[in-house]
């Protein structure tokens, strides 16, 4: 299992340790390319376990433009899980692609999101969450992979907090620019475990307000837990979404896992 490769940054972030395959919560979580015309997105995702094995988890607003009401990624929306930086640097270079590059087939987000009611909602970043479909073969950098994505790089199974409760929670994804340079931003970084604590009521976000802060191209990645019965499993109990600041105080916020999510999975898994 991974180890810290350095200490908290100022941001709160530690530098995943090379190889990104050696633990679960590394492997399964990824950087989300979208392009649309000129412009470009990074964010972050992790595959989750589904019936068909090609379901990423992300934010909605990584995927879904509730301004425009207009989907995102129409040149391009692929995922790449625990891409890796390719260049020297604090970790030793390792493979952009080993478990390829995966192209999204369809993507959901909650009809709150996407009518835009969410932003009348009194808690509008619960419904701040998506899932996508990929297709059953990725480009690698050694040819091409067969097999859904699950297959190759496993998924977390999603966990409720309830209303009111709080867990020990670990952030992973892809922060970049402007806090890391554009030739970090390749690279993984994680939080060490703090306290996510959910809301009183069943349409809360959770929040950490502990040290670390999301930032740009995280949008989407998991906050995972440990298994409460098995040290070696790790569940997603949300998607980082938002952070507030205000003076001295700052929080960093997360879509929780809810019927909301269930409701995505399903619609997904019918489809295939």
């Amino acid at each position: 299992m991974p180890v810290p490769v350095d200490a908290p940054d100022e941001n709160g972030y530690q530098l995943t340790a090379d190889p990104y395959g050696g633990a679960t919560w590394s492997r399964v979580t990824g950087k989300m390319f979208v392009i649309d015309d000129a412009s470009a997105q990074a964010c972050s995702g992790a595959v989750i376990r589904s019936t068909h094995r090609n379901l990423v988890l992300t934010a909605a607003h990584c995927v879904y433009d509730q301004k425009t009401r207009k989907w995102k990624g129409a040149d391009e929306l692929s995922f790449v899980p625990a891409r890796g930086e390719d260049s020297t640097g604090r970790n030793k270079p390792v493979d952009q692609e080993k478990y390829g590059v995966w192209t999204r087939k369809k993507a959901y987000i909650p009809p709150e999101y996407e009518d835009g009611s969410s932003a009348k909602a009194t808690h509008p970043d619960h419904y701040d969450i998506a899932v996508f479909t990929v297709e059953d073969h990725a480009k690698s950098q050694g040819g091409s992979i067969d097999k859904p994505i699950e297959d190759v790089v496993g998924g977390l199974d999603p966990q409720v907090v309830p209303a009111g409760g709080s867990v020990q929670g670990r952030l992973v994804g892809y922060p970049g620019p402007p806090r890391y340079a554009d030739e970090d931003e390749a690279t993984q970084r994680y939080c060490a475990l703090g306290v996510w604590k959910a809301g009183t009521d069943a349409s809360s976000d959770l929040r950490n307000e502990q040290a670390c802060l999301g930032y740009d191209g995280n949008s989407g990645g998991p906050v995972v837990v440990r298994d409460a019965k098995d040290a070696g499993v790790w569940r997603v109990v949300g998607v980082l979404n938002v952070v507030w600041i205000k003076g001295s105080w700052h929080a960093t916020g997360a879509a929780p896992v809810s019927d909301a999510l269930t409701a995505l999975i399903a619609r997904a898994t019918k489809d295939g």
